[in-house]
């Protein structure tokens, strides 16, 4: 299991991440009507695997293959293995 630290600091960031030999690229979007962050999520190679999943704590954003993420607090990601 790995936990990453996510700063929400700007309406629109991105920073890639290597987990379990794979490598993806998350896309934070602040949507400022709503009040409220969506995550486009790529794979190494910037095709897209999931876009404009509302943040939410303690639900998937994503299962790729055997690997889940999910924020676990505002501001923990946490990619975890799956069976």
């Amino acid at each position: 299991m790995f936990y990453f630290d996510i700063n929400f600091d700007e309406p629109l960031f991105e920073f890639e991440l290597d987990v379990f030999g794979q490598s993806f690229i998350f896309e934070f979007e602040f949507i400022e009507l709503e009040n409220f962050f969506v995550i486009h999520i790529f794979d190494a190679q910037q095709q897209a695997l999931a876009l404009g999943i509302r943040a939410h704590i303690n639900w998937p954003l994503l299962k790729f293959k055997n690997i889940c993420f999910m924020f676990i607090t505002k501001n923990k990601l946490v990619a975890y293995e799956t069976l």
